[in-house]
């Protein structure tokens, strides 16, 4: 999922990111306006949490909703692009932790 919201943000477009069929069973939604994430939600989280929970979740399909984003609450004041290095950075850190080195040669998500 991180590459289909790194897309919609340097396109910067305004839509819904719908995701179904993950380990969760809920749909997930993420919402974005000029390709900035302003909310998001799994069924149990909401906001910066859900997008952690949507972008290590490596199973689902995903739909587009294009145009205007419905009035909502902004749920997420962090870049789009923050968010994702520091996912980035918490998956190294977790792959440190359990490989105990870091190795050059695998890829950031798998």
């Amino acid at each position: 999922m991180s590459d289909v919201i790194q897309f919609v943000n340097a396109i910067q477009e305004t839509r819904i990111l719908d995701i179904s069929g993950d380990r969760s069973g809920s749909v997930r939604r993420v919402l974005f306006d000029i390709g900035e994430i302003v909310d998001a939600y799994d069924g149990t989280h909401q906001g910066e949490d859900a997008v952690r929970e949507i972008l290590s979740n490596k199973e689902g399909s995903f739909t587009f909703i294009c145009g205007e984003v419905p009035p909502c609450d902004k749920t997420v004041n962090k870049p789009t692009m923050t968010i994702l290095m520091e996912q980035v950075q918490a998956y190294d850190e977790e792959k440190v932790r359990i490989v105990g080195r870091k190795t050059q040669d695998e890829p950031v998500f798998p």
